[in-house]
């Protein structure tokens, strides 16, 4: 079983496809961290296809976010730079909070939902989405920046 802390469910292997942004691996005496960043191919080319006519799409991108995270987390602490590794750690808080605000794409909103016929009221498509998580990292750069009283 796997445990998605972005939408707190617990998953089959095979329900996996459907989250896929940070998983923990449960195992018999031991906890192992995964980050997961695949994606479906043919999904994200039917929501390109859709794009490309105008359609909106709910397209998520949050195992892209995290693998860049990831990445460029790596990179900073290669280079001992904390500012980075900082911005990378609000980045992925952000996007979490906003999951946990019950602001999310289609895809974890069948799974939150537990059906595949969610109803637009409770998913955003990619813009919305995408704008969600900006405001919450936007909140979490004014909280360093303001002074303390």
């Amino acid at each position: 079983m796997y445990h998605c802390i972005t939408c707190d469910a617990w998953l089959t292997a095979a329900s996996l496809r459907c989250t896929v942004a940070l998983t923990e691996l449960h195992s018999p005496g031991s906890l192992l961290r995964d980050s997961s960043s695949k994606i479906a191919a043919g999904t994200v080319t039917r929501h390109w296809r859709e794009y490309q006519k105008g359609n909106p799409t709910s397209t998520n991108p949050v195992a892209s976010i995290f693998a860049w995270t990831r990445g460029l987390a790596q990179r900073g602490k290669l280079d001992d730079n904390q500012e980075l590794i900082d911005f990378c750690t609000s980045l992925e808080e952000g996007v979490i909070e906003t999951i946990q605000a019950g602001h999310m794409t289609k895809d974890l909103a069948i799974c939150v939902h537990g059906t595949n016929k969610v109803t637009p009221d409770q998913y955003l498509t990619t813009t919305p989405f995408m704008d969600e998580i900006a405001d919450r990292l936007q909140k979490k750069f004014e909280k360093r920046v303001a002074p303390k009283l």
